[in-house]
């Protein structure tokens, strides 16, 4: 509970990058039993092809079997109002052998949109 109300701590230390890293710290202080899945998260988003530019706004997970399981929409919330366009057109997919390699990062605006996140383009994916 400290480290969820004193966060700072953490954050100037750059141990954690949100709430999935307290349920592993706290899984480890228990003793709990956990197991990660193999495929890292792709970003769910909207792609230009005139600027050959993806935006990401939301991280996919995926089942042991690789099916994806879950969206997380990061940015733009899904309100309901009959107004809002769809967001999640395309996927951006991680490639490459090496966990060691993945890297998402801020690309700025664009796409019609505020926020934007990809995979660093040194980074082996696909749209």
């Amino acid at each position: 509970m400290y480290y969820t109300m004193e966060g700072r701590l953490l954050e100037k230390l750059e141990l954690v990058w949100g709430d999935k890293d307290l349920f592993r710290f706290a899984w480890h202080n228990t003793s709990t039993p956990f197991h990660f899945i193999e495929t890292p998260p792709a970003l769910g988003g909207r792609y230009d092809a005139v600027d050959d530019r993806f935006c990401g706004v939301a991280m996919m997970q995926f089942d042991p079997q690789g099916d994806i399981l879950f969206i997380h929409r990061n940015t733009y919330k899904m309100t309901g109002r009959q107004e809002q366009v769809p967001l999640l057109t395309h996927m951006q997919v991680f490639n490459a052998t090496t966990r060691a390699a993945y890297e998402v990062h801020h690309t700025g605006a664009g796409v019609g949109l505020g926020i934007c996140w990809a995979l660093k383009d040194d980074v082996p994916s696909y749209v």
